[in-house]
């Protein structure tokens, strides 16, 4: 499939713009309510390859759920499900990460460690001043705020930049020593944020921080829990958190059992079989899980499990199309949580983007 470029004059938008416009369309955004079912009530009713080409980047599901955004090798594309083909947006190299603002009125990436901003209307976009490390960029469901962790030599930190008020400098929170972010995650009155954190140079948490984004100082909070996590990911409501867990000199590589539990630790229960997983995500209902099951190094089985019953609906047997690096998936819920979007995982892996539809039974 040949993939068309859009040309045009390179222009900077300002970064309060884009924000106090992600604010003004997430106040006037009719929000849908997700599904809440899990297996056994649905069933796979597709599966398609939407992008061919090799993606760098996860998917990104823009609010209405149409289409994504993802990054490849020359820049930052968005990709309808149905109608026009792909469209380059920004000529950004080596795109990691994407995320959507409110209301679909910005784009925020992530390459090489810079932040940009995307106008989806303007083919260009310029990096933030001093957006130097940064990963794990999350949009605020109310208010448009922008929040990310930037990593440096004395550790990581959490920047929040106000699309409300976007003459006010960025709020920057340092997390306590010896924590290295492994999740963001905003609780739905976009005040707090929940972060999963563990030692720095490997992939496990053992703290999950809540800090209430307030000026001028911002408020971290502790929540108690004994797990060591790998792939920890946390839900919607902010009440429930997914991981693997095990030995930790296996969970480095993703081998161990497929658990839920509330933050503290409370009714902790294991969903699959020891195995080894990738790419967990809950859906927007908090009523499932999906998780890649690596089964050969050129298989991983694309899964749902409903996460009070652990009933589980096998989605595909995909074959990634680099098997020598194509088990770590990254996987992301469509906001009606009727469709799943997987592929790469960032940093060095690389490959298509695949949807699969899920209907009632």
């Amino acid at each position: 499939m040949l993939i068309p470029r859009v040309s045009g004059g390179v222009s900077v938008r300002l970064l309060g713009g884009l924000l106090a416009a992600a604010l003004a369309f997430a106040a006037c955004t009719v929000q849908r309510t997700p599904v809440d079912l899990g297996p056994p009530f649905l069933r796979v009713a597709g599966v398609t390859r939407v992008y061919e080409l090799p993606a760098v980047s996860p998917p990104a599901w823009a609010p209405g759920g149409d289409l994504l955004a993802l990054g490849t090798d020359d820049g930052v594309w968005e990709v309808p499900l149905e109608g026009t083909g792909p469209r380059q947006l920004a000529a950004i190299g080596r795109v990691t990460e994407t995320a959507w603002g409110p209301g679909r009125s910005g784009l925020a990436a992530v390459a090489g460690g810079m932040l940009y901003t995307v106008d989806p209307s303007v083919p260009a976009a310029a990096p933030l001043a001093g957006s130097v490390g940064v990963r794990l960029v999350a949009w605020a469901p109310r208010g448009g705020r922008l929040a990310y962790v930037q990593s440096g030599t004395n550790g990581d930190a959490l920047i929040v930049r106000d699309g409300s008020a976007s003459s006010l400098s960025p709020l920057r929170v340092t997390l306590p020593d010896g924590l290295a972010a492994r999740a963001l995650r905003w609780l739905p009155d976009g005040r707090d944020l929940l972060i999963a954190a563990g030692p720095p140079g490997g992939p496990l948490s053992s703290r999950l921080l809540r800090i209430r984004v307030v000026r001028p100082t911002p408020i971290i909070g502790t929540v108690e829990t004994d797990a060591v996590m790998a792939g920890a990911a946390i839900d919607r409501t902010g009440t429930q958190v997914a991981y693997i867990s095990g030995a930790p000199d296996a969970l480095a590589s993703g081998h161990g059992v497929v658990t839920v539990s509330h933050l503290d630790g409370t009714g902790r229960r294991a969903l699959t079989p020891p195995g080894t997983y990738t790419g967990l995500v809950w859906a927007p209902s908090g009523a499932s899980l999906a998780f890649g099951e690596v089964r050969a190094p050129d298989e991983v089985a694309i899964e749902v499990v409903n996460a009070a019953t652990g009933a589980r609906l096998r989605v595909m047997d995909y074959r990634p199309e680099l098997p020598q690096r194509g088990t770590a998936l990254a996987i992301r819920w469509a906001p009606d949580g009727m469709r799943l979007a997987f592929g790469t995982d960032t940093g060095d892996t690389a490959g298509p983007v695949w949807v699969a539809t899920l209907a009632r039974q």
